[in-house]
């Protein structure tokens, strides 16, 4: 069941990244809460999530106001983002 929701996960998270060049954890986590209630959509993510960046060669920055230029992310406050390493 871990490793389906694992998989389910890096989904997501790839998707977002194909489409924005980014994900951000808080979406994730939304997205996940159609399924899940969001107590357990967060701690999946955080089990599932250093998996996944090895896996799919990741990484988890923390936004800051350089980074958002770059991006284009316009929602409020820093939030974790997972990019692609370059």
């Amino acid at each position: 069941k871990s490793d389906e929701r694992t998989d389910e996960i890096a989904l997501i998270i790839m998707d977002m990244i194909n489409h924005n060049g980014y994900a951000i954890e808080n979406e994730i986590v939304e997205v996940l809460q159609e399924k899940y209630n969001k107590t357990f959509a967060h701690t999946q993510l955080k089990r599932s999530l250093q998996e996944i960046l090895d896996n799919y060669d990741l990484q988890r920055v923390r936004a800051n106001k350089q980074i958002k230029e770059d991006l284009g992310i316009t929602n409020k406050g820093y939030p974790f983002l997972i990019l692609k390493n370059n």
